[in-house]
């Protein structure tokens, strides 16, 4: 049987927030499961073979720009 990673493993392993990685889960970067509720609260787990695509994928994944400010001259 693979490896499941909790949300917190791959945050610390990106140097992100778990809000990070729930976020690549929500948008479908990376996938995930619900293991230990019939009722579908379970905890999230990341299979090994899911982290590595999304690692193999990683590159290709739209980063947010910072804010962008810009200064319109006054007349």
């Amino acid at each position: 049987m693979k490896k499941l990673y909790k949300v917190r493993e791959i945050a610390e392993y990106f140097q992100v927030s778990e809000r990070t990685v729930y976020g690549w889960i929500e948008m479908g970067y990376l996938r995930a499961i619900k293991v230990g509720s019939l009722d579908g609260k379970g905890t999230v787990r990341v299979p090994e073979d899911a982290l590595e695509e999304f690692i193999r994928n990683c590159q290709t994944i739209p980063i947010r720009p910072k804010r962008i400010v810009l200064k319109v001259p006054q007349e």
